[in-house]
Protein backbone atom coordinates (compact mmCIF):
# COMPACT_ATOMS: atom_id res chain seq x y z
CA UNK A 1 0.00 0.00 0.00
CA UNK A 2 1.70 3.50 -1.05
CA UNK A 3 1.86 6.24 1.16
CA UNK A 4 -0.88 8.65 -0.34
CA UNK A 5 -3.59 5.89 -0.89
CA UNK A 6 -3.58 5.70 3.40
CA UNK A 7 -4.56 8.94 3.85
CA UNK A 8 -6.82 9.21 0.89
CA UNK A 9 -9.19 6.39 2.78
CA UNK A 10 -9.09 8.10 6.43
CA UNK A 11 -10.54 10.64 4.55
CA UNK A 12 -13.16 8.90 3.06
CA UNK A 13 -13.52 6.87 6.33
CA UNK A 14 -13.94 10.43 7.92
CA UNK A 15 -16.70 11.29 5.54
CA UNK A 16 -18.79 8.30 5.42
CA UNK A 17 -18.57 8.44 9.46
CA UNK A 18 -19.46 11.91 9.28
CA UNK A 19 -22.22 11.58 7.01
CA UNK A 20 -23.95 8.42 9.72
CA UNK A 21 -23.49 10.72 12.91
CA UNK A 22 -27.45 11.90 13.75
CA UNK A 23 -27.32 15.78 14.13
CA UNK A 24 -29.36 17.48 16.50
CA UNK A 25 -30.45 20.12 14.54
CA UNK A 26 -32.88 19.89 12.20
CA UNK A 27 -32.53 19.35 8.64
CA UNK A 28 -31.41 22.19 6.93
CA UNK A 29 -33.51 24.22 4.70
CA UNK A 30 -30.41 25.61 2.35
CA UNK A 31 -27.86 23.02 0.98
CA UNK A 32 -24.78 24.23 1.36
CA UNK A 33 -22.21 23.98 -1.10
CA UNK A 34 -18.36 22.20 -0.27
CA UNK A 35 -15.76 21.99 -2.65
CA UNK A 36 -14.11 19.10 -3.01
CA UNK A 37 -10.78 19.11 -4.75
CA UNK A 38 -10.43 15.76 -6.54
CA UNK A 39 -7.37 14.40 -8.15
CA UNK A 40 -8.34 14.46 -11.61
CA UNK A 41 -6.04 11.29 -12.97
CA UNK A 42 -7.39 8.52 -10.56
CA UNK A 43 -9.49 7.04 -13.34
CA UNK A 44 -12.34 4.74 -12.25
CA UNK A 45 -12.34 6.46 -8.76
CA UNK A 46 -13.02 9.94 -10.10
CA UNK A 47 -13.96 10.67 -14.22
CA UNK A 48 -13.90 14.53 -14.78
CA UNK A 49 -15.92 13.62 -18.61
CA UNK A 50 -19.07 12.78 -16.60
CA UNK A 51 -18.44 13.96 -12.67
CA UNK A 52 -18.78 10.68 -10.78
CA UNK A 53 -16.70 7.63 -9.81
CA UNK A 54 -16.80 5.18 -6.95
CA UNK A 55 -14.83 7.97 -4.89
CA UNK A 56 -16.79 10.58 -6.69
CA UNK A 57 -20.09 8.83 -5.58
CA UNK A 58 -19.04 8.28 -1.92
CA UNK A 59 -18.73 11.55 -1.31
CA UNK A 60 -21.39 13.34 -3.08
CA UNK A 61 -23.42 10.69 -1.15
CA UNK A 62 -21.86 11.21 2.03
CA UNK A 63 -22.00 15.15 2.28
CA UNK A 64 -25.61 14.99 0.48
CA UNK A 65 -26.62 12.72 3.40
CA UNK A 66 -25.73 16.08 5.51
CA UNK A 67 -27.55 18.36 2.99
CA UNK A 68 -24.19 19.15 1.57
CA UNK A 69 -23.92 19.86 -2.14
CA UNK A 70 -20.21 18.79 -3.38
CA UNK A 71 -18.62 21.01 -5.80
CA UNK A 72 -15.84 18.84 -7.67
CA UNK A 73 -13.06 20.59 -8.98
CA UNK A 74 -10.66 18.06 -10.58
CA UNK A 75 -7.15 19.36 -10.30
CA UNK A 76 -3.40 17.73 -10.29
CA UNK A 77 -2.56 16.74 -6.51
CA UNK A 78 0.19 19.93 -6.38
CA UNK A 79 -2.78 22.07 -7.74
CA UNK A 80 -5.11 20.92 -5.02
CA UNK A 81 -2.28 21.57 -2.24
CA UNK A 82 -2.14 25.13 -3.54
CA UNK A 83 -5.85 25.49 -3.73
CA UNK A 84 -6.05 23.90 -0.18
CA UNK A 85 -3.87 25.66 1.60
CA UNK A 86 -5.62 28.81 -0.18
CA UNK A 87 -9.00 27.69 0.79
CA UNK A 88 -10.63 27.90 -2.29
CA UNK A 89 -10.97 23.93 -1.65
CA UNK A 90 -12.66 22.44 1.52
CA UNK A 91 -11.95 19.01 1.32
CA UNK A 92 -8.42 17.44 -0.34
CA UNK A 93 -9.02 13.61 -1.03
CA UNK A 94 -5.10 13.34 -1.47
CA UNK A 95 -3.61 15.14 1.20
CA UNK A 96 -0.68 14.01 2.79
CA UNK A 97 -0.87 14.74 6.99
CA UNK A 98 1.90 17.51 7.23
CA UNK A 99 2.80 18.24 3.80
CA UNK A 100 0.18 21.06 3.13
CA UNK A 101 1.71 23.99 4.68
CA UNK A 102 -1.05 27.38 5.35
Amino acid sequence: MSVSVVPRQICLAAIVLLSVVPTAAAPLAIAYSVKVGIDQATLPSSDKTTDSGLEVEIIRAALASQDLHAEFKYLSNARIDKEFASQHVDIHTGAVPGKIEA
